[in-house]
Parts: structure tokens; C-alpha cells; sequence
């Protein structure tokens, strides 16, 4: 199950091939990830040794993202009675 999540995810996330060089569906596709802005993060942090001030964005996307999750899982959470 974990590679029908992971591949595509990895494939549409520009790790491996570049965004820019996709088709716009698969652009509009991976803009839903939050594996793109996590690498696009990374390179930010790694390769070119950017400030906050270039790479907050992506911080806010994923910290928007993560939030959207916690709070879809804490509403679907139930505690049955006992």
C-alpha cells in the first residue's frame, strides 16, 4: 500500500524530474503534495543556504497542511464510551 502512495508522490514532487518540465495537470497534481514543498524546502536549506525570508512559504504551505490533518484527525477522532 505504502508504494502506491510513495511512488507517485516521490515522481510528482520534483525530486526526480523537474516541475517545470511537467505538464500542468501533473503541476496542479503536486501542488496538493506536501512532499513538494518539503524538497523544495530542503534544496532552499541545503544547496543554496537560504534565509527564512526565502523559503517561508514553503514552511507556511506544510505548516498549513499538517495543521488541516491534526484538526481532520482530532474531529474524527471519537472515544467510545465505556
Amino acid at each position: 500500500m505504502a508504494m502506491t502512495i510513495l511512488l507517485p508522490t516521490v515522481f510528482f514532487s520534483g525530486f526526480i524530474f523537474p516541475r517545470e518540465t511537467m505538464p500542468w495537470i501533473f503541476r496542479a497534481i503536486s501542488d496538493v503534495l506536501p512532499a513538494t514543498y518539503f524538497i523544495e524546502l530542503m534544496r532552499a536549506i541545503i544547496l543554496r543556504g537560504a534565509s527564512i525570508s526565502e523559503y517561508w512559504f514553503h514552511l507556511a504551505v506544510l505548516a498549513g497542511m499538517g495543521a488541516a490533518l491534526f484538526a481532520a484527525c482530532a474531529l474524527r477522532y471519537r472515544q467510545k464510551p465505556a
